[in-house]
């Protein structure tokens, strides 16, 4: 039976497909759509604010916090068991090498659509601009504190996290083209808060109900 879209996947399509010509991304022509509305099943918001603060904890450590003061906070809030099997092996390697240590940085991009989604951060910048980490450290300071998980947090409504999902990989799909091409007019910096984006997006979607480490990213 042939796939067929719903009303409002495309009109998701349209609406990103319009905003990505006028900023001269590269477009999928072909019928291309994201998740439905039918489909999406967004996370409880205390897990989105618990990932998001294992994202931070995981980011602080690539980024020279003293190990123990990253552990104490995870152990303090007895979160081990949704820190992905990636994340343990990170933060309990007492010498992570350069490269690893990039890759958790990079994880920031992710905490930081996961405020947006929890209504932490008011405005989602275009990926040509790094998360803004000050405003990250005011949000997360009240998150590591004892009981500060145990708080009460809310999400944005389905239909505006589906629009950004969109919207976002489809810009995925545009590095990735970008990138095979040698085009170079989308740079690796912007690349990678797409990919970083777009992965948190698909974990808050519940996209084939994945684990934080097995989540697809696929465009």
């Amino acid at each position: 039976m042939p796939f067929v879209p719903s009303n409002s996947q495309k009109k998701r399509r349209e609406r990103s497909i319009g905003i990505l010509r006028k900023r001269n991304y590269l477009i999928y022509e072909d019928p291309l759509y994201s998740i439905d509305d039918s489909q999406a099943v967004l996370r409880e918001p205390n897990e989105v604010a618990t990932r998001a603060l294992i994202l931070w904890m995981v980011a602080l450590y690539a980024d020279a916090t003293p190990q123990d003061e990253v552990l104490e906070v995870i152990n303090e809030h007895r979160i081990w068991d949704k820190v992905s099997p990636e994340e343990i092996d990170f933060l309990n390697n007492r010498s992570p090498n350069s490269q690893d240590k990039l890759g958790f940085k990079w994880r920031l991009e992710s905490a930081w659509i996961l405020l947006w989604a929890l209504k932490k951060i008011c405005i989602l910048n275009w990926p040509t601009k790094l998360c803004d980490c000050r405003k990250m450290v005011n949000v997360f300071r009240s998150l590591e504190h004892s009981g500060g998980l145990d708080g009460h947090f809310s999400l944005k409504n389905k239909n505006t996290i589906l629009d950004v999902l969109d919207l976002t990989f489809r810009q995925n799909w545009a590095a990735r083209q970008d990138r095979i091409l040698f085009l170079e007019t989308v740079s690796p910096e912007e690349a990678s808060v797409v990919q970083q984006r777009h992965h948190a997006l698909n974990w808050l979607v519940s996209l084939d109900n994945a684990s934080w480490d097995k989540v697809p990213t696929h465009t």
